[in-house]
């Protein structure tokens, strides 16, 4: 058996190439090295005698094999870039210039023709609709001064159609110009639909139009021809719940919103059920009084149109409840629509409420 060689060995390596050095440049870089020192004649000994190391190659644009980018000196491209700024330089268009200071000139001409020219005077200022408001009372509030310019008029527009609606009788209101030097103002009065007395107020009468907005009161007697509604407060006349109408702002009483369905209704039933006034209590309940004497309690406004649904089959089925002849019953009872009671007059002689019993 061979015995183990306890030398040591040693593995030499092989020494390393020396390096290649620098790849040699071809002719034609030589030759834009030439070109390097011919554009840098008259510069300093340190700028001529710089080594180049290599050249930057660079893809040609028909992607066929390479090229070097041409040399270009610093000077000639920071002549080329003052040339490039100075003919890149915003020039002024004087002619453009010139337009549009024309153009602003004659725009001022114009206006101030149009704001100073007599041809757009106001001479004449014509109200039409106007039926019970007086045609002085609304020239007034409008306030145009003579020979006020036309378009200025038009500008001020919303002041002067704020200045009629807050006439009470107003409900709306147009202006429009009629040329050359007219002023047309159209308006539209309220129309009567109830008068209306309050607790609060005694002894004066105010017309309500059908939006509950009062326009116009009397002292002492109501206007002609209209329903009658006679309104309780809430507490005391002097009290700080007492209702307080204004004119021209719709009035907030309890259960007065409702009126306007039993006064339609009763127009409806004509001389079946002519209504003599309509009455309203603290708590908001309607009382329907009929000529003749006889009332009938509706109570609240809930389930008013039910209630009047059954007042007209009361009218249809008793001959004695139609019309303004007096009669034997003195209320009606419709706080429950569906079981209406009939009370009969205490001088009748009679105890028993009449009872009438629904189909």
């Amino acid at each position: 058996m061979n015995a183990r060689d306890n030398r040591r060995t040693k593995t030499i390596k092989p020494a390393p190439k020396p390096e290649a050095g620098p790849r040699p440049l071809s002719e034609r870089q030589r030759g834009h090295l030439s070109h390097l020192r011919a554009a840098h004649v008259g510069r300093p000994e340190a700028v001529l005698h710089r080594t180049v190391v290599s050249v930057q190659r660079v893809e040609s644009k028909a992607g066929k094999g390479t090229s070097t980018a041409p040399f270009r000196s610093g000077a000639a491209t920071a002549r080329r870039q003052r040339e490039k700024s100075r003919q890149n330089r915003k020039r002024i268009n004087w002619a453009k210039v010139l337009l549009q200071t024309a153009t602003v000139a004659l725009c001022a001409e114009v206006i101030a023709a149009l704001i100073f020219s007599p041809r757009l005077r106001i001479r004449t200022v014509a109200v039409e609709g106007n039926a019970t408001v007086p045609t002085e009372r609304l020239m007034k509030r409008l306030a145009i001064a003579p020979d006020t310019n036309l378009l200025e008029l038009l500008y001020k527009r919303g002041r002067l159609l704020q200045a009629v609606r807050a006439e009470p009788t107003v409900a709306g209101v147009t202006i429009h110009p009629r040329f050359p030097d007219g002023l047309v103002v159209s308006v539209t009065e309220r129309q009567p639909f109830a008068a209306v007395k309050f607790d609060s107020e005694p002894g004066r009468w105010y017309t309500l139009d059908k939006n509950r907005v009062p326009f116009r009161f009397f002292e002492g007697l109501p206007e002609a021809d209209l329903p009658l509604v006679s309104v309780a407060t809430r507490g005391e006349a002097t009290g700080k719940n007492a209702v307080q109408p204004v004119l021209g702002i719709p009035c907030v009483a309890p259960g007065l919103a409702d009126v306007g369905d039993c006064l339609t209704w009763a127009r409806q039933q004509g001389a079946n059920f002519p209504v003599e006034k309509v009455t309203i209590d603290n708590a908001g309940k309607l009382c329907l009084n009929r000529v003749g004497g006889m009332t009938v309690l509706l109570g609240p406004g809930m389930d008013l149109n039910e209630k009047l649904g059954t007042l007209s089959l009361l009218l249809l089925k008793r001959t004695d409840l139609r019309g303004s002849a007096p009669t034997q019953i003195a209320k009606v009872n419709l706080y429950a629509y569906d079981a209406p009671a009939l009370v009969p007059r205490e001088d009748t002689g009679q105890t028993v409420d009449g009872e009438f019993e629904m189909p």
